[in-house]
C-alpha cells in the first residue's frame, strides 16, 4: 500500500513538473514550395523537423511525435504518401535527441505519389503530433510555432508543353521528285526549356540529320565534245555531239542548332498554352552536295578539225551518268522569333531566323591532285522551320525553307516521322505523352 502511494506520489509530481516545463517542437517553416511536380511519377519532398529546449524529463517519460497528414486542408489526389519509405513515422523523444545538444534536427522524407493528373495548384498539409506515454495529445507544452506546414505543388510537369521537352524523332524525307523513300532517313533530337518564374530565359537545341528535296534541271539539246583524235603532231578532230542532258541536285545535311529564348508579349506572365519569344541563335551545318548528270538521246554528231599537238586518243565525256560531290560549311547567327502552341493534343513550333551567313565550300583542286580547295562566301540567310506533333501516335509533320539573299540556293526539306522520348527508347511506339 505505501508503494503504491509513493508510485502515485512520484506520477503527480512528474506530471506538475511537465506542466511547468515547455519544450519546442516544429517544422522548419510552416510553408513550402515545390515545383515541377510530376504526374504519375514520385516525387520526394525533404521536410526538416526541429527540437529545442527538449529537457531530460520528457525523453525520461517517453514522450514521441509523429508527422501526420491533415487530410481536412490537403487537396491532392494521391494513392498513397509515404514517410522515409513508411506509412507512417512516429518517434521517441530519446530516439530523436540521442545527444546533449541544444537543438536538434531531422529530415523527414516524404514520397507523394498521385493517381493522376495533379491539379494547376494543390498542396499537402502535414501536422506535427505529440503524445505522452499513455497516447494523450499534447498541445499546450509545445511552443514550437510551425506545427504544421503547407507542400505548395505546383505541377510544372503538369503543363502540357513538358510532354514535349525532350523528344527525338526517326523518319523518312518527303521529295517532290523522287517521292517518300524510306532509305532518305532523317532523324533529330529537340530539347525545349521554356523558360518560368525562377529561369527568365529558356533554350532550345536541335541536333539533326535530313535530306532537301531534289532539284532537277533539264538542259536543251546542246553540242559536246566527247573525244579528241589525233591526226598528227599539230592537228587533230574533235568530236561533237548533239544531246540534251539533265541536271540532279541532291543536299544531306547534318546540324547542330541552339537558340536562347526570351519571352515577348507578356509570355512569361500568361497562361496561355501559345508562347512567343524572341531568340538569339546560332547553327553550324555540314551540306553534302551530290549532283547527278545523266545524257539523253543523242541527236547529232560531227567533227571539227583543230590545232593540237596531243599525242593520245582522249575522251572527255562519255555520256554515262556521272555524279559530283561538294562538301560546304555553313555558319548562321542571327536573331528571330519562336513561336509554340503545345497542349494535350498537339504540339506546334514555328521558328523564323534570320542574320549572318558564312559559308566555306571544299572543292578538289583538280583531277589528278589531292588538294582541296576552300573557298569563303560570306551572305545573309533565312530559315523558317516549322514542327508539328500529335502525341498520340507520336507522328510529327516537319518542313524548312532555307534560301541566302545575295547567293539564292534555296532548300526545301519536308519530314514525316515518328516522335519519342529518349527515356522512353523501349516503349518506341508508345505515345509520346505516355508516363
Amino acid at each position: 500500500m505505501i508503494k503504491k502511494l509513493l508510485t502515485l506520489i512520484v506520477l503527480l509530481l512528474l506530471n506538475t513538473m511537465q506542466g511547468q516545463e515547455s519544450f519546442d517542437l516544429g517544422f522548419d517553416s510552416n510553408k513550402k514550395s515545390v515545383y515541377d511536380v510530376t504526374t504519375g511519377k514520385e516525387t520526394i519532398i525533404p521536410v526538416e523537423i526541429i527540437g529545442k529546449n527538449i529537457s531530460k524529463n520528457f525523453i525520461d517519460s517517453k514522450f514521441k511525435f509523429s508527422v501526420e497528414t491533415d487530410s481536412a486542408k490537403t487537396i491532392l489526389p494521391y494513392t498513397k504518401i509515404l514517410f522515409n519509405n513508411k506509412k507512417s513515422y512516429e518517434k521517441t523523444f530519446s530516439e530523436f535527441k540521442k545527444d546533449k545538444s541544444k537543438i536538434v534536427r531531422e529530415t523527414v522524407y516524404i514520397s507523394i505519389k498521385p493517381d493522376s493528373v495533379i491539379p494547376e495548384k494543390s498542396n499537402l498539409t502535414l501536422k506535427l503530433i505529440v503524445k505522452d506515454s499513455s497516447d494523450r495529445i499534447i498541445t499546450d507544452e509545445n511552443t514550437a510555432f510551425n506545427k504544421t506546414i503547407v507542400l505548395n505543388l505546383e505541377s510544372g510537369s503538369n503543363t502540357p508543353y513538358s510532354k514535349y521537352k525532350n523528344l527525338s524523332y526517326i523518319g523518312t524525307n518527303f521529295d517532290l521528285v523522287e517521292g517518300v523513300k524510306a532509305q532518305n532517313l532523317f532523324f533529330a533530337t529537340n530539347v525545349l526549356s521554356h523558360p518560368s518564374k525562377n529561369s527568365k530565359t529558356g533554350f532550345y537545341l536541335s541536333l539533326y540529320g535530313n535530306r532537301a528535296m531534289s532539284n532537277t534541271e533539264n538542259i536543251d539539246e546542246n553540242y559536246i565534245t566527247t573525244e579528241v583524235i589525233p591526226i598528227d603532231s599539230i592537228q587533230a578532230i574533235r568530236v561533237r555531239k548533239m544531246v540534251s542532258s539533265t541536271r540532279t541536285t541532291t543536299t544531306d545535311n547534318i546540324g547542330a542548332h541552339f537558340s536562347t529564348l526570351h519571352p515577348i508579349f507578356g509570355t512569361l506572365k500568361s497562361k496561355s498554352e501559345f508562347k512567343t519569344y524572341f531568340t538569339a541563335s546560332i547553327e553550324f551545318i555540314w551540306k553534302r552536295t551530290n549532283i547527278l548528270t545523266e545524257y539523253g538521246e543523242v541527236k547529232h554528231v560531227d567533227s571539227i578539225l583543230s590545232n593540237s599537238s596531243i599525242k593520245n586518243h582522249l575522251v572527255l565525256n562519255s555520256l554515262q551518268p556521272s555524279t559530283q560531290s561538294v562538301n560546304e560549311y555553313a555558319f548562321h547567327l542571327g536573331p528571330g522569333i519562336f513561336l509554340a502552341l503545345e497542349n494535350d493534343d498537339i504540339s506546334i513550333r514555328i521558328h523564323h531566323t534570320i542574320g549572318y551567313a558564312s559559308n566555306y565550300f571544299l572543292t578538289p583542286g583538280s583531277i589528278n591532285s589531292t588538294e582541296v580547295k576552300v573557298e569563303q562566301k560570306k551572305d545573309i540567310f533565312y530559315t523558317g522551320r516549322a514542327w508539328i506533333t500529335e502525341p498520340k501516335t507520336g507522328l510529327t509533320l516537319q518542313a524548312e525553307i532555307n534560301n541566302q539573299l545575295e547567293n539564292p540556293r534555296p532548300f526545301y526539306v519536308v519530314t514525316l516521322s515518328k516522335a519519342f522520348k529518349l527515356d522512353k527508347l523501349a516503349g518506341f511506339f508508345s505515345p509520346v505523352t505516355a508516363r
